[in-house]
């Protein structure tokens, strides 16, 4: 297991364990690797520290959805929270990430998220958890407009980047305090400077992002060569 790593975890929500595996050698020498099964979906379990929401990725499939700049991965990548790192996998793609990033495509992904949040939670029940699922992506949006990067997986950290009025950042953290109350369904209204600051992102949203696509190459058969020789000794053992 090159990588396992938290994704994030909500204040009434379970621990969401993501990773990346591999099989073993021989799994890659058959005739259509790619027609084989290339998640793991343990689904959600009770334990003794609370539910644990896991699923994972085989290394091939991790390559592929990061050469095309897939947003979650980069967020697990981010994590702030890491429950079992072995191997190079991760502090290589680490330091890939600002050159395999396509901030166009980010920027979609994250419109994608804001629109649906938007259309399930905000329209139907205007509670705390409905905001926040709107308004990270919409910050994450304006964190790549700027060209920070990789939009952070800590949410302080987003707020610093792209946040500069005082009261709106109150405002942020006092609905950051809601949900670690466990109380994010409840019906909630936004103070002036919070709602100030939603409606100055939201009209922007749909605007067609003017940002490039990445033209950079990166050589995966070179990473996915690296991690399976890694792995190889430990599944021999």
């Amino acid at each position: 297991m090159p990588a396992s790593q938290a994704a994030g975890h909500g204040g009434d929500s379970d621990f969401d364990v993501r990773f990346i595996y591999v099989h073993p050698p021989e799994w890659y020498l058959s005739v259509a690797p790619e027609e084989r099964r290339d998640v793991i979906e343990l689904g959600i379990e009770n334990t003794d520290v609370g539910e644990l929401d896991r699923n994972g990725w085989e290394l091939r499939k991790a390559l592929k959805l990061y050469r095309r700049s897939n947003p979650p991965l980069f967020e697990w990548l981010s994590s702030p929270v890491v429950y079992l790192e072995c191997g190079s996998l991760a502090p290589i793609l680490r330091e890939l990430a600002p050159k395999a990033l396509s901030p166009l495509g980010a920027w979609h992904h994250y419109h994608s998220l804001m629109r649906k949040s938007r259309a399930r939670y905000w329209e139907k029940r205007r509670s705390a958890k409905a905001l926040f699922s709107m308004l990270r992506p919409l910050m994450a949006m304006r964190w790549l407009k700027l060209g920070c990067g990789v939009p952070p997986m800590r949410f302080d950290l987003l707020v610093d980047g792209v946040v500069e009025d005082a009261g709106t950042r109150q405002a942020i953290m006092e609905l950051v305090a809601l949900k670690r109350q466990r109380r994010e369904q409840q019906a909630f209204t936004p103070d002036e400077h919070l709602l100030s600051y939603f409606e100055e992102l939201m009209p922007a949203s749909d605007e067609y992002a003017p940002l490039a696509p990445s033209e950079t190459r990166i050589d995966m058969d070179g990473v996915f060569q690296t991690v399976l020789t890694e792995a190889i000794p430990f599944m021999t053992q």
